[in-house]
């Protein structure tokens, strides 16, 4: 009868145990899942940002080339601020190589732009473009994330 009673009381210990592992996974579980959906969040909220402020400096960039042109230190002032939120956002897309290849030309396009004396109008023209093209590479993967849930 002490045997039997034995083998209940190993039973009951390593059901206890069992399920004390079973609930600690299941934390460490939940707490993934929070983590993966907080991320997602601050993800489409820091592109979200990202996007609206490279539209903001290809405008800027566009009526410079057009029409208004800001003063030489502005230019490359804000040329050196698009530069770095590209440096700081980009990281972000570490498996996204058509961001990452968009991102490097034009950060090395506004760097040969800011080595000169004088940003060209060829130059700024050249970084539009490759502004426009980052952010449409940028705003499609935003969509495709959102349809398929990969944010």
């Amino acid at each position: 009868m002490a045997d039997l009673a034995s083998v209940f009381g190993l039973v009951l210990t390593a059901t206890s145990l069992g399920l004390a592992v079973y609930t600690l996974y299941q934390a460490r579980s939940v707490r993934e899942e929070a983590e993966r959906l907080r991320n997602r969040f601050l993800f489409r909220e820091r592109a979200s940002d990202f996007l609206e402020g490279i539209a903001e400096f290809a405008d800027i960039i566009d009526k410079q080339v057009k029409r208004a042109p800001l003063p030489p230190h502005e230019v490359r002032g804000m040329l050196r601020e698009c530069n770095a939120r590209i440096q700081n956002f980009v990281p972000k897309f570490t498996e996204e190589e058509e961001v990452q290849a968009r991102s490097k030309q034009l950060r090395r396009e506004i760097e040969n732009a800011l080595e000169g004396r004088a940003v060209s109008r060829e130059n700024l023209q050249e970084i539009y473009a490759k502004l426009r093209g980052l952010s449409v590479a940028v705003g499609e993967l935003l969509e495709d994330r959102k349809k398929w849930g990969h944010e």
